[in-house]
């Protein structure tokens, strides 16, 4: 068990800390500093000045505020300090209500969150280099496609209402250049993450794995990699299936509330997007999950509704194939399914 917990509000240019002990509800000290690699220096030499004991006693926990929280999380990773970070919203929602909102005030709750629920702590682990710069790739890629189709849209609709323009003409022109050269850097960014693939044998092996499933694409398989790590930081695929909101909830509450069955928002939306275009996919291309696509429109589910389960079946699908280093078999009967 730790002594003492840092609570970190991290914000572009500077972090903010607070300092509790275990047991006290009184702070030891609120410090404000540098976002930087000089900062974090000045914060652990301000946590051993105020706690006058080695790191191992020592629990820093902050928001997954994506590159803003990188920096510190790579440092006390080097320095082997642990580094815990969480979902904004899970601390939000344990704070119970609150008037005031300053850095320090939510520094503060979240060093008090990580002292409440310190058995939950998942100690931050870096993902490899190589998978660390696909998720980088991927996400370059992701603003090229919205540039490139922010461009082509408003140019074809400045070009239907204004054609006579020569402005408007050389907008255009210029706007279907633009695209082109984005696409090429798209396939630039693609032909990247193809061989930083070739670099790393178990990622090229779950990569193949994941692809032999049809509805699978490249930027599916690579995705669902860099978000399970490398399928180390799910244990499961309904896990998994929750985090992408794809898994159905009940919506009951006594005697009244009997609503429906639904999947939650709380979800990663980028991936849930992701797997609705692959299963779109698979029930055109994929003879299994068509068979069941139309069987269940046979007997009048709604498609939407399908579409849901086909994407819970290729998470399925996924984590099932990496999990037994097999390729997809089409022609696999489950021996269940088989007795019948």
């Amino acid at each position: 068990m730790k002594k003492f917990f840092i609570g970190i509000d991290f914000s572009k240019l500077t972090l903010d800390a607070s300092l509790v002990a275990r047991g006290s509800d009184t702070l030891l000290g609120v410090g404000k500093f540098e976002n930087s690699a000089q900062g974090f220096e000045a914060l652990i030499a301000w946590i051993l000045e105020k706690t006058r004991c080695t790191p191992d006693s020592w629990l820093i926990c902050g928001e997954h505020t994506g590159l803003y929280s990188y920096g510190l999380a790579q440092c006390t990773h080097d320095k082997g300090i642990d580094f815990w970070l969480e979902s904004a919203l899970q601390i939000k929602l344990s704070k119970g209500m609150s008037r005031e909102k300053t850095d320090p005030v939510d520094a503060t709750a979240i060093a008090r969150y990580a002292m409440r629920f310190e058995d939950r702590a998942k100690l931050y682990r870096p993902s490899s280099g190589i998978l660390e710069e696909i998720k980088d790739l991927l996400s370059y890629r992701d603003r090229l496609i919205k540039v490139k189709g922010s461009l082509s849209k408003a140019a074809r609709e400045l070009t239907r209402v204004k054609q006579s323009s020569a402005s408007v003409r050389f907008i255009g022109e210029d706007s279907q250049r633009l695209a082109a050269e984005m696409e090429k850097q798209v396939k630039a960014a693609e032909g990247r993450m193809n061989e930083l693939l070739l670099q790393d044998v178990g990622l090229m092996e779950n990569y193949q794995l994941l692809t032999s499933i049809k509805g699978i694409g490249t930027i599916n398989a690579l995705m669902v990699m860099v978000l399970t790590g490398n399928f180390t930081l799910f244990d499961s695929a309904r896990k998994f299936g929750c985090y992408c909101g794809v898994v159905p909830f009940e919506h009951r509450s006594g005697t009244s509330v009997r609503g429906k069955t639904r999947v939650s928002h709380l979800a990663n939306k980028p991936m849930k997007v992701l797997l609705t275009q692959a299963a779109r996919t698979a029930v055109t291309y994929n003879p299994v999950l068509k068979a069941y696509f139309e069987r269940k429109k046979k007997e009048g589910k709604h498609s939407l509704l399908i579409i849901n389960n086909v994407r819970n079946k290729l998470i399925h699908m996924m984590f099932a194939v990496v999990k037994k280093h097999q390729q997809y078999d089409i022609n696999f009967k489950h021996p269940l399914a088989e007795a019948a």
